[in-house]
């Protein structure tokens, strides 16, 4: 008689659980729901004290390819080192409870690993607020439009140092176990659950030899979960500690170092720039805030002084950021909190000017989708039409208006506001309303400092995802 095969595990799906009740059964869903059904799902849970640990229980009891770990709250890094021990998988990938898969991610980043022998593949993602058909989310894709023919590649990140600054997520793609342990890449296993993800992005992007980024958008990022670790108000403490285990890392690998060292300086810093809020919260007096800055002043002080900000032309203002935080700390801290209060001011102002009136958007791409988004995060619900001046657009649906022409949207709301949300120059559109019969004061191109994260996150009364 023949004996059966032993049973193939092609990707090994690890989920690190901590607290996740509302978020964990349609995570779980969206994995179980794989088309590439030779997975496994090993979840960790570490030390959940809400109904986690029973939600996982009940999806156990019906899929046999969900495995639990049960351990005391250790940390994200010792999760995540305990299913990376335990994956028996060729692949493994991570999916953060809160977040969500489509369902052919696994398996078409599985064909195209094999395909082209990777170390690892990632996909794009897509931000979601709330719910992930409803009308706040973006994409976010690996290149700008300049660098797009970098997709669908195979990479060698030596040749691409620069990747370590612009991948920021690690939980968008596979790996390659026999990479991951030929290298023995493990995860930070410090305390929390915040950062430790950047020492295992520097390890796998630095010690790889073929890797590629495909534009397709497999992974759902959700950014309305208060509890998550990227507003632990210990972040910047945190930070320091993973950037600290990175330059280890990278002092050990004197060919790494040589290549990565810049390109760590400028992330190092940028990722400081972004947190910084955690510090901004407080004044000057506040001792925490000046052993804080000290921490990183003295941390970004080599690379200063080996002209590692000097000379990137779009890096030009991160030079005179480290310039000034290096020479005047004070006057540093003083100008960011400056910065930081002008920017919500005129969020505010920009939005109590638009509160009470019939508001008109016009154009339909990025920026209106961005501008869409924080009006009614800030509950400002005046959106009376959407325009564009495309005849592919006509018709279609827009954050729940049907998109007209122009000449449509002034006929049926004559007295409106129009809201020209396009970047660069729009005097053709503002001549455009103003010949239909718009009053040129009724017509505004939207210039307040939006990007797709503020749109989706900052609600001005109390500055987040939360109710203010």
């Amino acid at each position: 008689m023949k004996k059966a095969g032993r049973k193939v595990t092609r990707v090994s799906v690890i989920v690190p659980v901590y607290n996740v009740q509302d978020y964990l059964g349609e995570c779980m869903e969206s994995i179980l729901g794989q088309t590439m059904r030779e997975i496994e799902v090993i979840c960790v849970n570490d030390g959940s004290t809400d109904r986690s640990p029973e939600i996982l229980r009940q999806y156990a009891e019906r899929d046999s390819r969900v495995r639990i770990i049960d351990k005391e709250n250790t940390g994200y890094g010792d999760s995540m080192n305990r299913g990376l021990s335990l994956a028996a998988g060729e692949y493994v990938g991570i999916v953060e409870p809160d977040d969500c898969v489509e369902p052919s991610m696994f398996g078409e980043l599985y064909r195209r690993a094999e395909e082209d022998c990777l170390d690892w593949v990632k996909g794009d993602f897509r931000v979601f607020v709330g719910d992930r058909e409803g009308p706040h989310r973006f994409l976010v894709e690996s290149f700008r439009p300049d660098k797009k023919g970098l997709y669908n590649r195979v990479l060698d990140p030596m040749d691409h140092p620069e990747l370590v600054e612009t991948d920021n997520y690690h939980w968008r793609g596979i790996y390659r176990k026999g990479f991951l342990e030929g290298c023995g890449i493990r995860f930070n296993d410090t305390p929390g659950a915040a950062y430790q993800d950047n020492g295992f992005k520097y390890q796998t992007i630095c010690l790889a030899g073929r890797v590629m980024y495909v534009d397709k958008a497999y992974y759902w990022y959700r950014r309305d979960n208060l509890a998550a670790s990227s507003y632990n108000p210990r972040g910047l403490e945190m930070m320091y500690g993973e950037y600290a285990f990175i330059r280890a890392f990278l002092a050990a690998r004197p060919r790494q170092e040589e290549i990565f060292l810049k390109w760590y300086y400028i992330k190092f810093y940028t990722q400081f720039h972004d947190q910084l809020e955690k510090v901004l919260d407080t004044e000057w007096e506040d001792p925490r805030a000046r052993e804080t800055l000290q921490l990183y002043r003295e941390a970004f002080r080599p690379g200063f002084e080996r002209g590692f900000y000097r000379d990137y032309g779009e890096w030009e203002w991160v030079y005179r950021d480290v310039a000034l935080l290096l020479r005047y700390p004070r006057t540093f801290f003083e100008t960011k909190k400056m910065e930081r209060e002008l920017r919500d001011e005129k969020y505010r102002h920009w939005l109590d000017h638009v509160r009470d009136r019939e508001l008109v958007i016009v154009c339909c791409g990025k920026k209106a989708r961005q501008v869409a988004s924080f009006l009614e995060i800030n509950h400002v619900s005046g959106v009376a039409a959407v325009c564009d001046n495309s005849p592919g657009l006509a018709g279609t649906e827009f954050y729940g208006h049907t998109v007209v022409s122009p000449g449509q949207a002034v006929e049926r709301v004559p007295g409106g506001y129009f809201l020209i949300a396009r970047a660069g120059q729009n005097r053709e559109i503002v001549e455009q309303l103003v010949r239909l019969g718009v009053a040129e004061d009724c017509i505004e191109s939207v210039t307040v400092p939006l990007d797709d994260y503020t749109s989706l996150t900052c609600r001005m009364a109390g500055r987040g995802t939360g109710d203010g």
